[in-house]
């Protein structure tokens, strides 16, 4: 959700077109999750149809259907990913729409290849994947934002730290910038 609202302003406040690979939701799981955010209408009454009953939410969905059409951004279901695959389509909307940022949700291994891996360590592969998003942020000029779970002795501590976040999969050392998120406590 976090990512998608990034993408939201990026999209449509700033007039950018925005690619997002995403290796979880399916493009109709996030295209309700937008109008909902773009609404403010709850997800479950845009799903089930019920919004149609409070003309105030038809109105603001309505409204949030524009502003889909309006901006740009591309979404593309990608569950088994390489990372040679992301920098293919990448490159390919990067020519073909102009995009502007590539929004990757997120940094994990697919399940195809943590039976694959064999002597490589779980967070040389994902080293390996974070050092790839960054070389092709450097060569189309791009900005690449992804997010990564944090691991589980960081998850405990109950706030983040980078040394917590540098345990979880070595993913640090190969961001530019880190945003740790937490619950208030």
């Amino acid at each position: 959700a976090f990512l998608l609202n990034v993408a939201k302003h990026i999209a449509f406040q700033q007039q950018v077109p925005v690619l997002i690979l995403d290796t979880e939701m399916s493009t109709k799981e996030q295209q309700f999750r937008s109008l909902s955010i773009l609404s403010g209408v709850p997800e479950r009454q845009i799903k089930n149809g019920t919004y149609t009953s409070d003309s105030e939410w038809v109105r603001r969905v309505d409204e949030a259907v524009e502003i889909i059409e309006r901006g740009l951004i591309i979404h593309k279901y990608y569950p088994d990913f390489t990372p040679e695959g992301v920098a293919a389509l990448t490159r390919k909307y990067k020519y073909q729409y102009n995009i502007g940022c590539l929004i990757f949700d997120y940094i994990k291994l697919p399940d195809s290849d943590l039976q694959m891996i064999g002597n490589v360590k779980e967070y040389q592969a994902l080293g390996y994947l974070c050092v790839a998003l960054k070389n092709l942020a450097g060569q189309l000029q791009l900005p690449v934002i992804t997010a990564a779970q944090i691991g589980r002795t960081g998850a405990s501590k109950g706030r983040v730290t980078a040394a917590a976040f540098a345990d979880s999969d070595r993913i640090l050392r190969y961001a530019n910038t880190l945003l740790g998120l937490s619950f208030k406590t």
